[in-house]
């Protein structure tokens, strides 16, 4: 019997979750940030944002989920897909 946890496939994100992670206008100033940022500087002060803890977060989820940057060692980066989108 297989196991239903080892047969679940990543599945690629839609360009309804692309376009719907970036609609926002602080999204997207947020996702432009982390693209022009060089990587010793990848903090964004939420302050510098004018966004709460709270907007800040659901932002980044969304522009995770929409598979357009990704999270290492604390610091945001753009993933494959989301230099792409970038650069268009």
């Amino acid at each position: 019997m297989e196991n239903p946890s080892f047969s679940r496939k990543a599945t690629a994100p839609s360009i309804t979750s692309i376009l719907k992670g970036i609609s926002d206008d602080k999204a997207l100033v947020l996702f432009n940030s982390i693209a022009v940022s060089p990587e010793s500087e990848r903090y964004i002060p939420l302050k510098e944002m004018n966004l709460s803890t709270k907007q800040y977060y659901s932002r980044v989820s969304g522009l995770t989920d929409a598979g357009l940057i990704k999270r290492h060692r604390g610091k945001y980066f753009l993933t494959l897909l989301g230099k792409v989108v970038y650069d268009i």
